[in-house]
């Protein structure tokens, strides 16, 4: 499970598999924006080059994650 990959590699904590969980699906899904106000485990600069290394390392398009504000001043 990718999810679980997420946690062994160390890109998002144990206690947080559900937002593992939710990575993994936008991941294998290639949803392009994961919206989120989670700072502590997602949305974080110390997190996200974590999570998208893995993505990448397992032939995934990491899903932007940030905040549905952030996310929304993106969009044209």
């Amino acid at each position: 499970m990718f999810a679980q990959q997420l946690v062994i590699e160390k890109a998002i904590l144990k206690i947080a598999l559900p937002d593992a969980i939710h990575v993994a699906v936008a991941a294998i899904h290639a949803i392009p924006y994961l919206a989120t106000w989670n700072f502590s485990h997602l949305a974080n600069p110390c997190t996200i080059p974590k999570i998208e290394k893995v993505c990448r390392d397992a032939g995934y398009v990491p899903p932007r994650i940030a905040s549905p504000q952030t996310i929304m001043e993106e969009l044209p």
